[in-house]
């Protein structure tokens, strides 16, 4: 489950068939009864028609909660430094640092540290178009050590300076409004 959006629709298609929750949250959710393999089938067909996909791999589960947990961090404080976040992260998962890794590199096949850089970029290019933040304010924001570090990763994950990026998002705003 990405957003609560989703939250809410799942416990529509859950509830619709009379089953109660006992718990419900981001990419996890416990049921009070077992469930017969017909209410699997159906509850999995209802999600799927609304764009979500039941998943009861574990690891799966643990990994899609490790990206909400880096997202939501990512957006919400200013954590400084990759290796304290991720130690944060296998604090609040209750699981290593070498599980994380394997599941990164088995399902998403890259490290942690680039997913969380990947991330970081994510949330630089939403302050720079939706928040219409500098990039001095965003790389503080971020905890770069500087404004050449935003950019330079930046441009290596996007292939385009900030500043272009920028200007981009305002240009398709521009024609946009015109049409």
């Amino acid at each position: 489950m990405v957003s609560k959006r989703c939250i809410i629709r799942v416990r529509e298609v859950i509830e619709s068939i009379g089953l109660n929750i006992v718990e419900i949250d981001l990419g996890n959710i416990e049921i009070a009864e077992q469930l017969t393999s017909e209410q699997k089938s159906y509850i999995a067909t209802k999600l799927l028609a609304s764009g979500l996909q039941l998943r009861e791999d574990q690891d799966y589960v643990m990994l899609d909660s490790a990206r909400h947990w880096i997202i939501d961090t990512i957006a919400n404080t200013e954590e400084d430094d990759d290796k304290h976040l991720i130690s944060m992260m296998g604090d609040a998962l209750h699981c290593s640092r070498r599980q994380l890794a394997q599941l990164f590199a088995r399902y998403l096949n890259t490290t942690m540290q680039h997913y969380i850089i990947s991330q970081r970029i994510e949330r630089a290019k939403y302050l720079l178009q939706v928040e219409d933040m500098s990039l001095t304010n965003i790389a503080y924001k971020l905890n770069y050590s500087s404004v050449a570090h935003l950019s330079y990763q930046f441009k290596k994950i996007t292939g385009m300076t900030p500043t272009f990026f920028k200007e981009q998002g305002q240009l398709q705003q521009r024609l946009l409004r015109a049409a």
